[in-house]
């Protein structure tokens, strides 16, 4: 049956199309899988995409992650720490970003937009996660997070949940979460915005002892993705990592190597984009 739910999450992969990944779903192993994490045993950085993945941390994993995205017009970052008590596990992470040069424009004489300057934004989101093992294989859990943005000398607050569910069966993996469920930005001004709330299906499969293979299917907005990553085990403590953050658009791959030091682990990956242009990450985490 689960088998069956693998490949029929792939099969829509294939008929759907495109939108933006959140910057809050974001590590640099989830970047170089391609954003495929929500049926990952990543631990923190899953957790950002479905909560209920907390559940794969040992003990304690901490992590930090920093980008340097397209061209150095925008910088982001993740601070995360978990642990995990019995069947409960519980972590604070602290994803930002920076973008600098957003252009600014106003009306010139001939009744046409001309820069004027350029501003910044800022966005930093704290997120606490609990997931829990409901029994051997079935885990669930939740994300509380807030928001403050800065932007143009104007700022901005918010709040919003996320659930998810884990279900591991032998080699098959299914998972399901919603995001920004009652999200909402307030700014100084007075104004609201909602935050689109998202669906997410996952699923992995583990094709040999050294492969496995992961597939989330999104929807946000209107909008529909599929996005794939693949892990390959060259060496017990050496991975490769393959994502195609939107598969309709092969031309956008991500690519990383993931590197194991003892109890300490180095993670490198590099991010092409058509019209954005390039990125690299790099993440540092702790687990025992």
């Amino acid at each position: 049956m689960l088998g069956v739910i693998f490949g029929l999450v792939f099969c829509v992969c294939l008929t759907v199309g495109s939108f933006a990944d959140s910057l809050w779903t974001t590590g640099v192993r989830t970047r170089a899988l391609g954003y495929a994490v929500a049926a990952s045993d990543l631990g923190l950085e899953s957790a950002l995409k479905n909560p209920a993945t907390l559940s794969a941390i040992r003990h304690t994993q901490w992590r930090v992650d920093i980008f340097d995205d397209y061209n150095g017009d925008a910088y982001a970052g993740v601070y995360g720490l978990g642990y995990q008590m019995g069947q409960n596990a519980v972590a604070i992470q602290v994803p930002y970003q920076y973008i600098g040069q957003i252009p600014l424009t106003s009306e010139g004489g001939d009744g046409k937009g001309q820069q004027s300057g350029e501003t910044s934004d800022s966005t930093f989101m704290p997120v606490v996660t609990w997931s829990h093992l409901v029994m051997e294989g079935i885990s669930v859990g939740v994300s509380g997070k807030g928001l403050y943005q800065t932007l143009n000398q104007s700022t901005a607050t918010g709040a919003g949940i996320d659930l998810g569910m884990l279900v591991v069966c032998n080699d098959f993996r299914v998972a399901a979460s919603i995001q920004n469920i009652w999200s909402t930005k307030r700014w100084k001004n007075g104004s609201e915005e909602t935050m689109g709330k998202r669906i997410t299906l996952g699923s992995g499969l583990t094709l040999t002892p050294d492969m496995n293979l992961l597939g989330d299917w999104n929807y946000e907005s209107g909008q529909s993705t599929c996005q794939v990553g693949l892990t390959l085990a060259l060496a017990p403590d050496i991975h490769v990592m393959l994502g195609l953050p939107n598969i309709a658009d092969p031309s956008q791959f991500h690519l990383g190597v993931d590197l194991g030091l003892s109890q300490l682990a180095l993670t490198l990956a590099y991010e092409f984009h058509s019209v954005l242009g390039q990125s690299y990450i790099l993440g540092v985490r702790y687990e025992n």
